[in-house]
């Protein structure tokens, strides 16, 4: 089983009068929002950052492209990579000696992260097509339970919807656990 990774996004810049609910409300488009959080940086405490933690990898992916979105006024930085751990990491490199161009490489670190959370989530987006049977000319009465014990014969489903098409007819999306029973 895939270890479980926590789908964190960083916001930075942000004004002190940003609140939870204004954050949800920039990134629900984003993906299902598991939890928002406010920590003061390091040595600043008049200052702070949000980590807002999304379902998957694609509200990470999404909420990125969100830098430079004006909230209440004030342009935010979004990132992947956690101001608490960036600062720690700036002292390691200023205790080991190492001097130059560490902004850049922490800025090309960041891209890099981005860029494997975005593959990650067309990854696990193509993954769950894959997995993802389209079920059609069921009755229009049908019901989710009903679908549920047919498909059931065939392997583990893990999700399962029934829904209209334009012209109001019926069909179901399966989602097995395991992609060759979903062939």
């Amino acid at each position: 089983m895939a270890q479980h990774m926590k789908n964190s996004l960083f916001v930075r810049n942000l004004s002190p009068d940003v609140t939870e609910s204004i954050l949800r409300e920039v990134f629900a488009q984003c993906d299902e929002i598991d939890k928002v959080s406010f920590k003061p940086y390091p040595n600043n405490a008049s200052q702070f950052f949000a980590q807002i933690d999304f379902r998957t990898s694609a509200g990470v992916a999404e909420g990125s492209k969100l830098s430079d979105t004006k909230i209440l006024g004030v342009a935010c930085s979004c990132g992947v990579i956690d101001p608490i751990q960036q600062a720690e990491q700036g002292r390691s490199l200023v205790l080991a000696g190492i001097q130059g161009d560490d902004e850049e490489s922490l800025a090309a670190q960041e891209r890099e992260i981005q860029a494997d959370h975005l593959r990650k989530a067309k990854e696990a987006a193509e993954e769950q097509r894959m997995r993802t049977v389209h079920v059609a000319g069921i009755a229009q009465d049908a019901k989710v339970e009903n679908l549920r014990l047919l498909c059931a014969t065939f392997g583990e489903v893990t999700q399962i919807r029934i829904d209209k098409d334009d012209k109001g007819v019926a069909f179901g999306l399966v989602e097995f656990a395991d992609r060759n029973v979903a062939h």
